[in-house]
């Protein structure tokens, strides 16, 4: 069974998550922006590797918040 999962975030945040989005063996990963939105796709073949890609881009914007408020 395949999983996709299509992440829209509301700031650009393209050139901070771009080094990160990779693919991996059972996960496809692409960032693409548009004006000031960041999109992330995520194609897995389970849904365990879809929740680790989710979990490590989530992590990742949960960083960036933090870093934005000091």
């Amino acid at each position: 069974m395949k999983y996709t999962a299509e992440i829209t975030i509301d700031e650009d945040l393209y050139d901070i998550l771009k080094p990160e989005i990779q693919s991996r063996n059972r996960t496809t990963e692409k960032i693409t922006k548009d004006s000031k939105k960041t999109k992330i796709t995520i194609i897995s073949e389970d849904s365990t590797a879809l929740r680790a890609s989710l979990n490590s881009i989530t992590k990742l914007c949960t960083a960036y918040e933090k870093m934005k408020d000091l």
